[in-house]
């Protein structure tokens, strides 16, 4: 959730900008960096500030527009620059990351706040963008997919009472080749062969798909973050493997 709300206006005109914010009716968030639980109708503001954003707006207009009579409850936790080495690191890879424990604490909130609001849900799908900070070393990639595979394992178990028919699907993207990121295509390789080892585990590159790093802002551009437009394109990605999979 590290772009900014104001850099697509040099890219957008208004009306599109406009359909993107929403509201989304049957498209509702809940974040870690939200103070109160429950859920909001989704759209911009749910990054690292007030201006920022990340996936959740392309993946909420896109679940509205081609599923509008379905209700879907987004939980986003995401912390910038975080590991799947440390921060992340699952019981099953010996560890207990506060990433991880930030995240099932969030989960035990937010799959209470449903049930205790009488919503019959199910557990769709896991969506992840996260891999950079794990690319700056080729000793820390090389041990990416046992992290991942390890990661996901606890995850979905967790969520096994709420797994939909089939399984909980896993949509992983493939990170960006900046040059922030030395060791992108161990992290990348990884990426693909575990989502490889399983019919409902899925990955799309960022590289093939065209997103771009290199433009925002114009000046000084921060090559760690998808530009604006890229993080837009991003969520209909994800949102394209939730319905395909649905």
């Amino acid at each position: 959730g590290y772009t900014s709300y104001h850099y697509l206006k040099d890219n957008l005109n208004e009306e599109e900008i406009n359909k993107l914010s929403g509201p989304y009716n049957n498209v509702k968030i809940s974040t870690n960096i939200e103070s109160e639980r429950g859920f909001k109708e989704s759209g911009f503001g749910y990054g690292f500030s007030s201006d920022y954003f990340g996936p959740e707006v392309g993946l909420s207009s896109y679940l509205n527009h081609y599923m509008p009579n379905a209700n879907f409850y987004l939980i986003k936790f995401a912390i910038g620059g975080t590991n799947l080495y440390s921060d992340w690191l699952s019981p099953k890879s010996n560890g207990n990351g506060y990433c991880y424990r930030g995240l099932i604490n969030l989960l035990d909130s937010e799959l209470k706040w449903l049930s205790d609001n009488n919503i019959d849900f199910e557990i769709s799908s896991i969506i992840m963008m996260q891999g950079e900070s794990d690319s700056i070393s080729e000793e820390i990639a090389s041990n990416y997919e046992k992290h991942l595979e390890n990661l996901i394992y606890d995850i979905r178990s967790y969520l096994d009472l709420y797994k939909r028919d089939g399984g909980i699907r896993f949509i992983d993207a493939g990170i960006s080749d900046s040059l922030a990121w030395p060791f992108y295509n161990i992290i990348n390789n990884a990426k693909i062969k575990y989502s490889n080892s399983s019919p409902i585990n899925y990955y799309f590159s960022t590289i093939e798909k065209g997103l771009t790093y290199n433009k925002e802002p114009k000046n000084s551009p921060d090559i760690c973050h998808y530009d604006s437009v890229s993080m837009i394109k991003l969520g209909e990605l994800f949102g394209e493997y939730i319905i395909k999979t649905y």
